[in-house]
């Protein structure tokens, strides 16, 4: 007696998480649907008709209807998509290219792809190739290298509660958003948020100044600041009430004194 093969094969049904980095999939379930990113989707895929176009050997060839939406605010200049087909014991049975090209926002792409397969094809799954630089944020968090500078400098800068050290301060930091703090002697502290771009540049300097002075500040020509109270200029020397008491300074060797508006409080 002879075995006998169905020439057609019914629309199939599938369900699957999208691959990225870390990636895993899951059986064809009740919709042929597919949001990438599962979070906060900006593709959605589609598995149409899955019809036998033939057989040779022991292989199976099927034309596969392929339907991708961009459903972002995002134009989508160019990107390419690996799709996989698994078999039940997960072993992958074939390969293939899904690319999108200047798909605009709610835009549709329709495509067919032939496949060879050795087996039945159960599972499905796709994962990034390459992605345009306006979805280069998908790519997993990345790092840039920025330079923090504060007006004046010499400020304590932590990053996301972390000290950095004292401004100016060139680092590494991933993209996205930061949390970051000043401290310096005789200045308000203060806090900023330091907001990295996927697509920007490396070595891009970011300014701040800081809070209005606290104290008195006095410079010297070798450039140390002094903050603190001055409670005492003549043609020799000046006096300031600090941390530490009170010091004297040669006139000299002072390059510049910067007084803050101090207010007598009622009586």
């Amino acid at each position: 007696m002879g075995y006998g093969t169905k020439c057609g094969m019914a629309r199939f049904r599938w369900a699957a998480v999208i691959l990225l980095a870390l990636s895993s999939t899951i059986l064809f379930a009740a919709d042929a649907a597919l949001d990438w990113p599962a979070d906060k989707p900006v593709l959605h895929f589609e598995i149409g008709k899955f019809n036998k176009a033939g057989s040779f050997g022991n292989r199976n060839v099927f034309n596969i209807d392929v339907v991708t939406k961009n459903v972002s605010a995002t134009r989508i200049s160019y990107a390419t998509f690996h799709l996989y087909l698994l078999d039940a014991q997960k072993t992958r049975i074939a390969e293939h290219w899904v690319t999108l090209t200047n798909v605009d926002p709610g835009a549709t792409v329709k495509s067919v792809i032939t496949s060879q397969v050795v087996g039945v094809p159960v599972e499905f799954a796709v994962a990034a190739d390459h992605l345009p630089q306006e979805l280069a944020y998908l790519n997993g968090p990345t790092t840039t290298s920025v330079t923090i500078e504060t007006i004046p400098s010499g400020a304590n800068l932590t990053v996301d509660g972390t000290a950095a050290g004292k401004t100016p301060v060139t680092m590494s930091v991933a993209v996205g958003s930061h949390a970051i703090a000043f401290s310096k002697d005789g200045f308000a502290g203060d806090t900023a948020t330091l907001s990295v771009a996927a697509d920007q540049a490396a070595g891009k300097t970011y300014s701040f100044e800081l809070g209005g002075a606290l104290h008195d500040t006095v410079e010297l020509r070798d450039g140390t600041i002094i903050s603190g109270d001055v409670i005492a200029v003549s043609e020799s020397e000046i006096v300031v009430r600090g941390s530490d008491g009170e010091q004297k300074y040669v006139r000299a060797l002072v390059k510049r004194v910067s007084f803050v508006e101090k207010t007598e409080a009622a009586k």
